[in-house]
């Protein structure tokens, strides 16, 4: 899958998201299986923690932070055209990377107890609930560095215009988690550790996969200590601004998994399960043109020919016209999803409605999320790494008073009339009322909402940008197309009643459904005005 320019742009981002659809559908499975053997509780919100801390942690040293600075440079490396600089520009950047994330994850280890505390002080009530925390975060730690390195090998195959390889990685960690949930949790003394053990063998295969890869391209790799090494300084130095982002970022997830460890017992499991599901249209519409859009905009903005311009313009009108009615689907059916998917097992029905209130206020902000994967790149091509790091930190902030704000609302409205002074302490209402973990998902969709909008006005200040009236001609007629669809399922659904009915049955029922809003949605669309030409690739 090489490289083409940009006319061949929806060529590979439709080829990277359908290769993305193959890993999405394994991570359901995934999250299928975890919610049949586990439920939803104390041990799996421990789990959900452990996984999420290092996890997101990657976002510092990989992911974003790495390919926005990393891969630009490797293509002008290229332009020189000498294997030998480029084997050692990779080999010094895995090297330097390498011993950054092994300590970083060292130090962690060693501090897992503290850590434990800090991302869920409720869980200092339960001794027993904090040791299985920091047992977990040690067994998934060593996870950052094989994803950190992994990321690294995949910003190499990306530079070249090879997608599979990264395309595929998530499902080698879906199906390690699968095996270990369904062979080894029944033969652990703590069955939860099983996953913990997952996700490490997960992250070794990535690895090898991925510089497999490399290796195939012939990029020939030694890993040596390169912080000495002018390239490898200069990527450094342009990742910091994103690392500094993404340094915002994980002061919000703090906040977030502290405030939700003190909500109702399950209530990590439930935004875990809704987020994760939300993961597969952002994956398909959001992430995968992203990822084709780096290298293709670094190009065209080094011409100034102002094709850039109009290749962005192209991709912000196709994701987030996409995205819309996946994002109306979510919402109107996000419990069938739910109790179709997870209300098997341990997972109740009780957990399914949870689930599904997080995913239907988590969905409203799906149009916004791919909107961020799409203009992100626009500023890491441009250079300009500052300027998303202030825009993150404002909806960050907003998210964090949202949120407060929301559950104090609720908290107030919760109350019963005249009640007195022996009303329990806050912080055991938060505790024994269920639900509220919706609330942190609706400020979540709230504040990607505000760091799209400050995204999308930086661009439009800068000429980067142009809607025209076109677009938004384009916008209404989805809107109404929308609207129509919704007007159509909402009878149908309530018409059924999925937890009555068999597997065979809620999948049955779901697919029509799905299916029913999809047409409705298309034949909508057509005849206001809709043409699929109007999504084909950007002009020139």
């Amino acid at each position: 899958m090489k490289d083409s320019g940009s006319t061949g742009l929806l060529t590979r981002a439709a080829s990277f998201s359908g290769l993305t659809l193959l890993s999405r559908l394994t991570g359901v499975v995934r999250d299928v299986v975890i919610a049949t053997v586990f439920g939803a509780g104390a041990a799996t919100d421990a789990f959900v923690l452990a996984f999420r801390i290092p996890n997101s942690l990657r976002r510092l040293f990989a992911d974003g932070a790495l390919s926005a600075a990393f891969i630009p440079a490797l293509v002008r490396e290229r332009e020189h055209a000498d294997p030998l600089r480029i084997d050692s520009f990779v080999a010094r950047m895995a090297g330097t990377l390498a011993v950054v994330v092994m300590l970083v994850a060292g130090l962690a280890m060693l501090l897992a107890t503290p850590l434990a505390l800090l991302f869920a002080p409720g869980s200092a009530r339960s001794p027993a609930q904090v040791d299985l925390l920091a047992q977990l975060l040690r067994i998934t730690f060593p996870f950052l560095p094989c994803v950190s390195l992994a990321a690294l090998a995949g910003a190499v195959l990306m530079s070249h215009g090879r997608y599979t390889r990264w395309a595929l990685a998530p499902a080698l960690l879906n199906l390690c988690m699968i095996a270990a949930a369904l062979a080894l949790a029944s033969h652990l003394a703590v069955p939860i550790t099983a996953l913990a053990w997952g996700v490490l063998a997960g992250g070794l295969l990535q690895v090898a996969w991925l510089w497999a890869g490399v290796a195939r391209i012939g990029v020939r790799v030694r890993p040596a200590w390169g912080a000495f090494d002018p390239r490898v300084r200069a990527v450094s130095r342009a990742m910091l601004p994103t690392v500094a982002g993404a340094s915002v970022a994980q002061l919000n997830l703090v906040f977030a998994s502290a405030v939700a460890s003190m909500l109702h017992a399950g209530s990590q499991t439930w935004l875990f399960q809704a987020d994760r599901f939300l993961e597969l249209p952002l994956a398909l519409l959001g992430a995968s043109m992203g990822i084709v859009l780096l290298p293709a905009l670094s190009r065209e903005f080094a011409r100034d020919d102002g094709q850039a311009a109009r290749t962005l313009a192209w991709a912000l009108r196709g994701t987030v016209l996409t995205t819309l009615p996946a994002t109306t689907g979510l919402l109107l059916l996000s419990e069938p999803l739910m109790t179709t998917f997870f209300q098997y097992g341990r997972y109740s029905a009780f957990d399914a409605a949870m689930s599904a209130r997080a995913l239907a206020l988590m969905s409203l902000g799906l149009p916004a999320l791919v909107a961020i994967k799409t203009l992100l790149p626009a500023y890491y091509a441009r250079g300009d790494l500052a300027s998303p790091v202030r825009m993150a930190g404002v909806s960050l902030l907003f998210n964090a008073v949202a949120s407060v704000l929301l559950l104090m609302l609720m908290l107030a409205l919760a109350l019963a009339p005249g009640a007195g002074a022996d009303l329990p302490a806050w912080h055991v209402r938060l505790a024994a009322l269920p639900g509220l973990h919706a609330l942190l998902a609706l400020a979540s969709a709230m504040a990607n909402t505000c760091n799209a909008f400050l995204l999308w006005r930086g661009l439009r200040r800068a000429g980067v940008l142009d809607v025209r009236v076109h677009d938004r001609r384009q916008l209404a007629r989805v809107g109404v197309a929308c609207a129509l669809m919704a007007a159509v399922l909402v009878p149908l659904r309530d018409c059924l009643d999925f937890g009555a009915l068999g597997v065979a049955g809620r999948v049955g029922a779901l697919l029509a459904l799905v299916g029913t809003g999809g047409l409705t949605f298309l034949l909508a669309w057509r005849l206001l005005g809709g043409r699929l030409s109007s999504l084909g690739n950007p002009p020139r």
